[in-house]
């Protein structure tokens, strides 16, 4: 369902484009990722999903993606030179303990910029997202209480209840339900 799905794979890649995927246009479970240029053009969920990896990006670019343009998840590793967004659900997501570092975001005409939150119990730890330089039309962020968060020109912090944001995703508030073409 997903257009590139990498599973236990360490992969070096140049550049990734992928438009109109209905679904995840890239997800990376339980492997190690590093691609010089990634561009999402009209994705029905999330442009780039990871679980349980460590990946790394130069370039994300990424405009009309229905759910998370990034998603973070179950202790994943990301670190991303400079992502921009335009027109889509949610930009970045950090949850169930992974670890963000992003140098320049830009985002515009987003529904939500950042979001940190816990989707699964069974991860103890929280998650953390650093920003180097956050540029916004509306500086729309979504924080859980217990999360580590840097946004170096960002100040004002306001933090959700445990459980409250994950409430919101997934086509409840925000984002898009996933769809599943089986």
């Amino acid at each position: 369902e997903d257009a590139l799905n990498f599973v236990t794979s360490n992969s070096n890649i140049n550049k990734i484009f992928v438009s109109g995927s209905l679904s995840d246009g890239i997800d990376v479970d339980f492997g190690n990722l590093n691609v010089g240029s990634i561009e999402c053009k009209q994705i029905g969920n999330d442009c780039l999903d990871t679980s349980a990896s460590k990946v790394e990006i130069k370039s994300l670019k990424a405009n009309s993606v229905r759910d998370k343009v990034v998603s973070a998840g179950e202790g994943s590793s990301l670190v991303i030179d400079s992502i921009s967004s335009t027109s889509s659900s949610i930009g970045i997501v950090a949850k169930d303990s992974s670890i963000v570092r992003i140098g320049i975001l830009n985002v515009e005409d987003n529904d939500i910029d950042i979001a940190i939150y816990s989707k699964k119990s069974e991860y103890h730890l929280p998650s953390s997202l650093s920003v180097n330089k956050y540029i916004s039309d509306s500086s729309k962020i979504l924080l859980e209480e217990g999360s580590n968060v840097e946004i170096n020109n960002f100040f004002d912090y306001q933090f959700y209840p445990k459980g409250a944001i994950a409430k919101m995703m997934y086509g409840n508030q925000f984002g898009s339900s996933t769809i599943k073409n089986r």
